[in-house]
């Protein structure tokens, strides 16, 4: 049954939500052409000063979306209700639709700041940092509060389109693939020499404890990566990022990415060290996840824990909106 999922899913992202995006992305880099006023705030300043000017693109929560993730989260839905038509689905735009305990988790874009700005640097000639924003589409299945199955399917900008690049899957109990080839996992660097991915410290970590097992973590490695998404979260498995650790997300921002990385051989857990679980009535709350190999994951649990001092914790302020991300769960101690 998980391989037929496992197929179906792909099916999802690459014959119902892909096509969707790809012609919203082509629509968004040239309308965004067309706005002299915010192609030259973007040049400037930078597309993050220039994503402030697009108002007509924020949800009540102030995050932002497009026309067409909605349209393609709706597609995956429909095509999940003609096939499986007593399964629950769990969406980041259109919600909870109750169902049996097993639920598919949708995602149409994890990302769409870094799309956006992708969308950006097309439409007014910019060039984007190395690394540069990571999205993509994730589709995962939870049976009761066990994640089963993940897929997730990263998309980059191809000449005012978008490519489906690379695709991992992970289904329980096998191995985990990276366009259609077994992951085989990288050596593990010294943790004073690792790459840590978090898409935005400065609005996931939103209390001074948070802060502060964060920014032990981030002076005890080399680099950090910012504005990778979930695959960030992937790049554990091909040597690119080390640890990633995020706050901040929502059920369909990590449901995908657990079994993935779980039947890789890499270990993903929440902030107290425990396996992730999806029970529903788990919908609606924060996860706080940090994913590393397993040596490297307890080293960066300890330090998690441990903190820094308080007099040396640099928090300053829960920025609710940074470089278009929007926090999804206000602070709470």
């Amino acid at each position: 049954m998980s391989n037929a999922l496992a197929v179906f899913g792909q099916r999802l992202i690459h014959e119902s939500a892909l096509p969707v995006l790809t012609q919203g992305y082509g629509g968004l880099v040239r309308e965004l052409a067309e706005n002299r006023e915010l192609a030259r705030l973007a040049r400037e300043k930078g597309p993050d000063a220039a994503l402030a000017g697009l108002a007509h693109m924020r949800k009540g929560n102030k995050e932002l979306v497009t026309r067409a993730e909605k349209d393609a989260e709706q597609r995956m839905a429909d095509a999940v209700r003609k096939t499986y038509p007593a399964h629950a689905i769990v969406g980041e735009e259109h919600g909870w639709q109750p169902g049996s305990q097993t639920r598919w988790v949708f995602d149409p874009v994890d990302g769409t700041s870094a799309m956006i700005r992708s969308a950006m640097a097309e439409a007014f000639g910019l060039t984007l940092p190395s690394p540069a924003p990571s999205f993509g589409i994730t589709v995962g299945v939870v049976d009761g509060e066990e994640p089963v199955l993940g897929i997730v399917t990263e998309l980059q900008p191809q000449g005012g389109r978008l490519a489906a690049v690379n695709t991992w899957v992970g289904i329980q109990g096998q191995p985990t693939t990276q366009n259609g080839r077994p992951v085989s996992l990288p050596p593990v660097p010294a943790l004073a020499k690792a790459r840590i991915a978090c898409t935005v410290p400065e609005v996931m970590f939103n209390t001074r404890e948070k802060w502060s097992g964060w920014q032990a973590l981030a002076q005890a490695v080399a680099e950090i990566v910012t504005d990778q998404n979930a695959i960030g979260f992937m790049k554990l498995l091909t040597g690119q990022i080390n640890i990633a650790y995020e706050a901040d997300l929502a059920y369909h921002d990590a449901a995908a990415l657990a079994p993935i990385l779980r039947d890789a051989g890499i270990t993903v857990s929440n902030a107290e060290g425990q396996a992730l679980r999806f029970p529903e009535n788990a919908i609606g709350s924060e996860f706080r996840v940090l994913a590393a190999q397993p040596a490297l994951h307890a080293q960066a649990m300890a330090l998690i824990r441990a903190g820094v001092p308080p007099e040396e914790n640099r928090f300053t302020s829960a920025d609710s909106v940074h470089k278009g991300y929007a926090q999804k769960f206000p602070p709470h101690p």
